[in-house]
């Protein structure tokens, strides 16, 4: 079921567009702007459930309230742009994901991984293979 969902948004007009407009936000450096480590296309998320609709995503390492994040750095509900492949202006809908960044995810992998190999060297082989 999944599979059809990802091949009905990858079919959807909204892709395209939002390709577009990533290769220019990217380009303009939301990453220092508003505190990201990573932007992406994924599907809008709304209480925990898909809203089977395609989203410009922002990951951030920590979600806050609107309240605590500086006017400048907040992440507008939409970006209204034009699109030269359309003609025609357009808003894309963004959404926020609290997500560590990947680098450090790796580093607490590889942190556990050889954490977990010296203990295996340390212990002697038990029954349960735990």
């Amino acid at each position: 079921m999944a599979k059809e969902q990802r091949q009905e948004f990858s079919n959807q007009e909204e892709y395209p567009l939002l390709r577009e407009f990533l290769t220019l936000l990217v380009r303009a450096n939301p990453y220092s702007r508003y505190g990201v480590h990573a932007v992406g296309i994924g599907d809008k998320v709304i209480a925990r459930k898909p809203a089977n609709r395609l989203a410009l995503r922002f990951y951030v390492a920590r979600k806050l309230p609107l309240s605590q994040v500086p006017r400048e750095q907040r992440i507008p509900a939409s970006f209204q742009t034009f699109s030269y492949e359309y003609n025609r202006d357009v808003e894309l809908v963004t959404d926020v994901i609290e997500s560590p960044p990947a680098g450090l995810l790796g580093s607490l992998i590889q942190s556990r991984r050889f954490v977990r190999s010296r203990e295996a060297l340390a212990a002697p082989p038990s029954i349960t293979g735990h």
